[in-house]
């Protein structure tokens, strides 16, 4: 290449790095108007193979998505629903379950006492147990929970407003892709692959996730943990955030299991069937399904948790994976570009 020619290149790769400085500056801006929209062309995508599976069979687009919008909404209100009776159930016990808590904190700090004589003084944990259970912290954290119930309310209804517009445009997805890349089947190529990339990921991301948490209802149930609907709707939730949800999804209930029974021994088999379960769901399973058609690696899926949590919060944390397949995707598109795309994936084995 010709002096001109890179000059010209390296002001073409500048603009392309200061429009994307851009964009993430007006996505972290309007995250609540765009966050909602997100999810909806996530979720529509993930319905976007059962849609054309019976659009074959011959059943109209008239009937197929008012069913699949009825369905979604109803299972959202519902699982909402289940959400929101836990909390109120947890709420309700507070000042129990905060007793409980304190009675197993100072005795494990008892026992560590006794074997390694470190003449702790439990008053000022005390005092800071009894401060974080008194009535101003909780109403405190009762007003932020209601904002944040509101807030959510209000990104709910502009996803229910996304998704029914996305879902019944769907009949038309095709010929309008088909419209806009014209002769460019270049274009029609890169644009089917992220379609099917994000729909494998959010098809396959939902059923292994549906299945943790059920595995997680039957064991906490087996166990007689208090809330059982309640932990297995986190570890479904948490399953989408990569690594630290599944973390987390594990330690919740063997925490409210620490506070529950006195025997260690059902506290350590309980985690370790969790944390064996998110094991071999996360690192077996999964990858199996579909690691080679997503091709990210290790650092750059928890470089992306981190990115995308620092733009759009808790949401983007649960975004983080398939919006890093559709940047991978892109670029990979991109001559110059490309070796970013091959930093963020997998050598073949």
């Amino acid at each position: 290449m010709t002096n001109d020619n890179l000059m010209l290149q390296a002001i073409r790769n500048l603009l392309f790095f200061l429009t994307i400085i851009a964009v993430l500056f007006v996505m972290n801006a309007l995250a609540s108007i765009l966050l909602p929209l997100v999810v909806a062309i996530m979720v529509t995508l993930l319905y976007e193979p059962l849609f054309q599976i019976l659009h074959k069979r011959k059943i109209p687009s008239i009937i197929i998505t008012p069913f699949l919008a009825i369905i979604t909404i109803t299972i959202l209100v519902f699982v909402i629903q289940i959400f929101i009776d836990s909390t109120q159930a947890i709420y309700a016990d507070r000042v129990e379950l905060g007793w409980l808590l304190k009675k197993k904190i100072l005795s494990i700090l008892n026992y560590f006492d006794e074997i390694i004589p470190l003449q702790l003084d439990d008053t000022f944990l005390q005092a800071r147990i009894n401060q974080l259970l008194s009535e101003s912290s909780i109403t405190n954290f009762a007003g932020s929970s209601i904002s944040a119930l509101s807030s959510f309310g209000s990104s709910f209804f502009m996803f229910s407003l996304y998704f029914l517009i996305l879902l019944f445009s769907m009949p038309g997805y095709e010929s309008y892709i088909n419209y806009i890349a014209g002769d460019d089947k270049k274009f029609l190529k890169h644009a089917r692959n992220i379609q099917n990339s994000i729909g494998t990921y959010m098809t396959v991301k939902f059923f292994v996730s549906v299945i943790t948490g059920s595995i997680a209802l039957i064991v906490c149930l087996i166990f007689g943990i208090k809330y059982a609907p309640f932990w297995a709707f986190v570890t479904f939730s948490l399953n989408f955030i990569p690594t630290i949800g599944s973390i987390i999804a594990t330690l919740l209930p063997t925490l409210m299991a620490v506070i529950q029974f006195d025997s260690w021994v059902r506290v350590v088999l309980l985690f370790s069937i969790l944390f064996g379960v998110q094991m071999l769901m996360g690192n077996i399973i999964e990858p199996r399904i579909m690691g080679k058609r997503l091709r990210l690696n290790t650092v750059t899926i928890i470089f992306g948790l981190v990115f995308w949590s620092f733009i759009w919060g808790i949401p983007g944390a649960f975004l983080s994976v398939p919006l890093l397949v559709i940047v991978k995707i892109f670029l990979q598109n991109n001559e110059s570009l490309k070796f970013i795309s091959r930093i963020m994936g997998k050598a073949d084995s």
